[in-house]
């Protein structure tokens, strides 16, 4: 082979090699980033699963489909913190029988809208049927008043009647 051709392919060979090489570092500094991201995207997600919802996975620069991917991971977060927040204080209100307190249920979507109706329509039914508690012990308080009233007359009677006769045997004996 002429000098000038085993030169052309030798440097035709230096290069490819040289542009193997960058291509590998690349392809190197790229998995790298991808496993810092995935480690964050781990570490975030075990955080919240252990009950912290104020973590968030961030990642501003990412776009694409590990941007939509980020975000959709971020809004399922949302949703589950908005539920257990919004639960929390509407049973919170429950619990010192303030039931006006409702669960909003605006944003929320498939199983945490119907979740937090069901949440919704059973502190209506405690509420329910503590006014109907109520209504049966005020009816069960007036009937043992009206007794209580009816024994004292009664009693009043026969003490009237009583006394009347008493006042008529001290009047014939005197």
């Amino acid at each position: 082979l002429p000098a000038t051709m085993t030169s052309n392919c030798f440097g035709l060979a230096t290069s490819c090699m040289a542009v193997c090489v960058i291509a590998v570092i690349v392809s190197m500094l790229c998995w790298r980033r991808i496993l810092r991201m995935f480690d964050h995207i781990a570490e975030v997600s075990g955080a919240v699963s252990a009950g912290d919802f104020e973590r968030r996975i961030m990642l501003p620069r990412e776009g694409g489909i590990v941007g939509v991917m980020v975000s959709r991971i971020n809004d399922a977060f949302d949703a589950a913190d908005a539920y257990i927040r919004e639960s929390t204080a509407a049973f919170d209100h429950a619990a010192q029988e303030k039931y006006y307190r409702r669960i909003v249920l605006t944003g929320m979507q498939g199983a945490f809208h119907r979740g937090a109706s069901t949440l919704n329509n059973s502190i209506d039914k405690v509420r329910h049927n503590m006014l109907a508690a109520m209504q049966r012990a005020a009816v069960k308080l007036e009937s043992a008043v009206k007794d209580a009233l009816n024994a004292l007359q009664d009693s009043s009677q026969q003490l009237s009647k009583t006394s009347g006769v008493l006042s008529g045997v001290a009047d014939d004996g005197s």
